[in-house]
């Protein structure tokens, strides 16, 4: 990427009409740009498929890079429609699940970041470091949507806490997914394989056993089918840091 490139990826607006205004951006790719904005006079609407945002003077919203929405917009008494509008192409994000058009309320920092590119609206290193600034922020408040698979993987999760005794083959036939669709949701939601996440269940048992129970750690291990004690030791151990009988002593303090 040059610098123009880079340059022309940002474009900081102000809006302003005197009477109603609506936009038609529901198109097959959606919009080409992020867009963090503020209203500042007047009122509008955001509406998606399968859900409308609406707005009020004062808020800051987010639309999401392949959004396809129309917008609906009304002056307020004094016949004022004024909203900021700052789009940018790139943006560095590598949590778990895409980004919904939504309202956000930032902290007074923010709000004061934001109000600075009313007194200017270029395209420079400062106003770029301002905005990133502002989306560091608004991305710990900020809903995504569930994908599919989030949708899957926390089904399948569901299905191994009622019944953690289950194979994972039996875990994928309850869940109704195939087992190599299962261990790709498992690790692109959460990180960890199936398996991974069974025994991690069985362990939060085990734990839960001898805190709660005065069984033996051998009748623990046949209670939850693991192959013997020494291995319930080992990966008990290896997920907690402690062995069964520092888990009792702990619980008895």
């Amino acid at each position: 990427m040059n610098n123009q490139e880079f340059y022309d990826s940002f474009a900081f607006r102000l809006y302003s009409f005197n009477k109603g205004h609506d936009t038609d951006n529901f198109i097959p790719a959606g919009i080409p740009e992020n867009f963090v904005a503020k209203l500042l006079n007047g009122s509008g609407k955001l509406v998606m498929n399968n859900e409308t945002v609406k707005l009020s003077e004062g808020d800051v919203f987010f639309i999401p890079k392949g959004c396809r929405y129309h917008s609906y917009w009304s002056v307020n008494e004094k016949n004022k429609l004024e909203w900021l509008s700052l789009g940018f192409k790139y943006f560095p994000d590598n949590s778990r699940g895409k980004l919904k058009t939504q309202k956000v309320v930032l902290s007074e920092e923010g709000e004061r970041l934001l109000s600075e590119f009313l007194c200017n609206l270029d395209v420079t290193p400062k106003s770029v470091g301002r905005l990133y600034t502002v989306l560091e922020e608004m991305l710990g408040k900020m809903d995504r949507e569930e994908t599919r698979g989030d949708y899957l993987s926390e089904n399948a999760l569901r299905v191994m806490k009622e019944n953690p005794l289950l194979s994972i083959s039996e875990v994928a036939k309850t869940a109704k997914i195939s087992e190599s669709r299962l261990y790709e949701a498992f690790k692109k939601s959460m990180g960890v394989t199936p398996n991974e996440m069974r025994q991690r269940i069985l362990c939060e048992k085990a734990e839960e056993l001898l805190k709660t129970t005065n069984l033996s750690v051998e009748e623990i291990t046949g209670k939850l089918s693991f192959s013997s004690s020494s291995y319930l030791r080992k990966v008990l151990y290896a997920h907690t840091g402690k062995t069964p009988t520092e888990i009792r002593k702990e619980n008895r303090i």
